[in-house]
């Protein structure tokens, strides 16, 4: 039986692959782009721009929210019936992306580059490029994408100094560019925190100034990790830094949605571990790497901003709250959520109330 390797695959997937051209333009958003190509309807709120598709083409949404400085923040939750290829070109001196996948794998190249590879979920990735270049992402069909990235580009204007430049300035520091190496692609170690840091923010119900403001602070904390991921796997080139694999990490992923859910239920680290497969070793490894604490630390934390939640938006009285969060001691309650806010349970209460109706 004839072979085929993996390359003539990839290569005829390309031949009948589905392009999409797009470009870094100020005046035109990333959306608008997306939209006379693939179709769906486009839909703004505040600072964001959702394009909803629901064709032959694909079905799902797309969102981009732009700050002032030009940097963009772009998020996927959508399935391509055909596969499809994004052809970003640039013609700003010099783009960087942030990117971050938390379903499925997709594949990269920088234009008419024959060095593919491979974007594992869950994994920190930066790219660099410069101008005339273009930076592709590969999309399979039918498979769900669930994923982010943050553009960053050079933004020259005459007589003024942009922030976004200064920014760029730094990461060419460590992310070299140059005329005779004109891109860069680092992809880095399995990052849980940026899995919970964008999980976080689409929890979120607040709108407006609000919501930017969560974005914005999204924005930064997500290009932290990555640069913080990037620095820590030069330090550990040689050293085995982790143990967990890609679908035991994406376990730990769904044991966190499960815990934020349903805080009330009574949960053990031996009742987890026979749920998930997972040794308790491994448990309590994914729990530090994702949220930075144990999985006893994170179903208190949990329960207290669910309890804090209750308090705020409901008139169940203490009791009742504490109840509803899966505890049965109001002392202990008390306790921990005085630690964490700085007053009791009961305190907390009156000041909502107190400021309700002083408004």
């Amino acid at each position: 039986m004839l072979k085929i390797n993996n390359f003539v695959l990839d290569f005829l997937n390309y031949l009948n692959m589905k392009y999409i051209y797009l470009k870094k333009f100020y005046n035109i958003s990333f959306l608008e782009q997306l939209q006379q190509q693939l179709g769906g309807s486009l839909s703004t709120r505040d600072n964001e721009i959702f394009l909803k598709i629901d064709n032959e083409v694909a079905k799902g949404s797309i969102s981009q929210f732009t700050k002032r400085d030009g940097i963009s923040f772009i998020n996927y939750n959508i399935i391509f019936f055909d596969d499809i290829r994004f052809q970003m070109v640039s013609d700003h001196p010099i783009n960087y992306e942030f990117l971050y996948s938390m379903e499925s794998n997709l594949l990269h190249n920088f234009g008419n580059d024959s060095d593919t590879r491979q974007i594992e979920k869950f994994r920190s990735v930066i790219f660099g490029y410069g101008k005339g270049l273009s930076s592709d992402l590969h999309f399979t069909k039918d498979q769900k994408y669930i994923l982010s990235t943050i553009n960053i580009s050079t933004v020259y204007k005459e007589n003024d100094v942009n922030l976004n430049d200064i920014f760029v300035q730094k990461l060419q520091s460590i992310f070299k560019l140059s005329d005779n190496e004109p891109r860069v692609a680092y992809i880095g170690s399995l990052n849980l925190k940026i899995a919970d840091t964008i999980q976080q923010l689409e929890d979120t119900s607040h709108d407006g100034i609000v919501r930017s403001l969560l974005i914005e602070a999204a924005i930064k904390t997500i290009i932290a990790l990555q640069l913080q991921q990037h620095s820590d796997d030069l330090e550990n080139l040689d050293m085995n830094i982790g143990t967990l694999t890609r679908k035991e990490m994406a376990t730990i992923q769904e044991i966190s949605t499960m815990i934020k859910k349903h805080p009330e239920k009574e949960y053990t680290i031996s009742s987890i571990c026979q749920q998930s497969g997972l040794s308790k070793a491994k448990l309590q490894e994914g729990f530090r790497l994702m949220h930075g604490l144990t999985v006893t630390k994170y179903i208190r934390h949990t329960r207290i901003l669910a309890a804090e939640h209750l308090i705020k938006t409901t008139d169940l009285n203490i009791s009742e709250v504490v109840y509803s969060i899966g505890l049965t001691s109001r002392s202990y309650f008390s306790k921990i959520f005085k630690k964490k806010y700085n007053c009791s349970p009961k305190d907390y209460q009156l000041n909502r109330q107190l400021t309700y109706l002083s408004a």
